[in-house]
């Protein structure tokens, strides 16, 4: 009798043990569900606007070019990199400023498509589609029609230009 006992309490301790040790498994499958993000390792530090800014401007010209190209001889490999950029002052149909279109080439990167920095808005491009956008705008000023571009600048870092299209 005393053997069926111990043999009732065993199982019964043994069963008990086991449901609270599946629970428990139960719960911390759960937890590892909602695990939190760890951030990476940041290439720069973004600069995060104040409000969400979209903005459509009107292109009537493009202003004189400005060319420039540097480097940084500094006897390694990588003083034979030479960035290029070239930008257009942005003649705007409102009259206003401080706009500018800018193609950068390798080895120079941009972290942004639309940047403003001391009241001067630039948008910018790769250099390799330079040729392109220069030719459709001047093809569509030509025909004298003004260019609408629109700008977007989101709290969460989102931007984006849009050059022609209605």
């Amino acid at each position: 009798m005393r053997k069926l006992f111990f043999l009732l309490v065993f199982s019964l301790f043994s069963q008990f043990a086991m449901t609270s040790n599946a629970q428990n498994v139960f719960i911390e499958d759960v937890r590892t569900d909602h695990a939190t993000v760890v951030p990476k390792k940041m290439e720069f530090k973004p600069t995060q606007q104040l409000s969400d800014n979209v903005e459509i401007i009107e292109l009537i010209s493009l202003g004189t070019p400005t060319i420039k190209i540097s480097n940084m001889a500094d006897g390694t490999k990588r003083s034979y990199d030479h960035a290029l950029r070239i930008s257009y002052p942005l003649v705007l149909a409102s009259g206003k400023t401080g706009y500018q279109l800018c193609f950068y080439n390798t080895p120079e990167i941009m972290p942004y498509t639309v940047e403003t920095k001391a009241g001067i808005t630039s948008i910018y491009f790769p250099v390799s589609i330079h040729d392109v956008i220069k030719n459709r705008i001047d093809q569509t000023l030509a025909a004298k029609k003004k260019i609408a571009i629109k700008l977007t600048q989101l709290i969460d870092g989102y931007r984006e230009a849009i050059l022609g299209g209605n």
